[in-house]
């Protein structure tokens, strides 16, 4: 792997590394939440709506989008394999963290639901979707994913994408998906682990015994959205993030090699990505 020098020539610190295998679990959280808060503050003319992979298939029909959201179109397909597995026109729906605010955007402008809400544990991400919105149905609240502010069966699909694998306490996250969901509601949900974690991922919800709509490892569909995301993403760090920060940033968004090692390790099979859609009973 390719290493970060300073201009001395010896390596220099690198604060994702640092964050990832020195700090305790609660402390390693409290930073996450400023990485995202920083993010927020940062991304003041929203050029950036999406934090997740991407997702490329050639043998499935993309969405068709407006113009506006066109750049944004590979990380839309990953909402879109999901979204697409039930009707959501009229629907009351829960985005679970909703980041920078492109989930919610795009389900409200392409999908004619009632109501979005977007949850997130960043504030400042938080605020920064509120001051871009315009959309009346749409609304944005800071909160945690394993307690979250809303009361029993308020909304008809639950909408996680890429965001659990930074939940301290995954079951409890499907505890409250189960209490928020109206009978018959949707939980439509994306995410990554290493090989053995994807295992106990999908049986957790496996282990909720609703319908399976859909279950499936979309790690192929993953490397290609990687490798039409990459030279984009790479180029809004450099352009955006501080020089002394650009190191962490690549590494968070593993983009720190030509090779991608994010990408590699989805080819590889080292980690796996999984679509899982289940319905509530009704």
């Amino acid at each position: 792997m390719q290493r970060d020098h300073g201009r001395s020539g010896q390596p220099a610190f690198n604060g994702f590394k640092f964050w990832k295998r020195m700090l305790p679990d609660w402390l390693k959280q409290r930073a996450m939440v400023g990485w995202y808060n920083y993010i927020g503050r940062m991304n003041t003319d929203g050029e950036v709506l999406f934090l997740n992979h991407g997702f490329a298939d050639p043998e499935t029909e993309g969405p068709q989008l407006p113009d506006a959201l066109e750049t944004q179109r590979y990380p839309i397909q990953l909402y879109h394999h999901i979204c697409r597995q039930a009707d959501l026109s009229s629907k009351d729906v829960l985005e679970v963290s909703s980041g920078l605010g492109g989930g919610v955007g795009w389900i409200a402008a392409c999908l004619n639901p009632r109501s979005v809400t977007g949850l997130d544990i960043a504030a400042d991400a938080v605020k920064a979707c509120r001051a871009r919105n315009k959309d009346a149905r749409v609304r944005f609240e800071t909160g945690d994913a394993q307690a979250m502010p809303f009361a029993d069966g308020s909304f008809d699909a639950l909408v996680n994408v890429e965001s659990s694998l930074n939940y301290p306490d995954f079951a409890a996250f499907l505890k409250e998906a189960v209490r928020l969901l109206r009978p018959g509601g949707y939980f439509m949900f994306a995410d990554y682990r290493s090989a053995k974690g994807y295992v106990r991922m999908k049986e957790a919800l496996e282990q909720l015994k609703w319908r399976i709509v859909l279950a499936e490892d979309i790690s192929p569909s993953i490397v290609r959205g990687l490798v039409h995301t990459r030279a984009k993403n790479r180029t809004y760090i450099q352009r955006h993030i501080p020089r002394f920060l650009q190191s962490t940033a690549l590494q968070f968004a593993r983009l720190n090699t030509d090779a991608d090692d994010e990408a590699v390790a989805f080819a590889s099979g080292k980690k796996r990505y999984l679509a899982m859609v289940l319905q509530k009973p009704a």
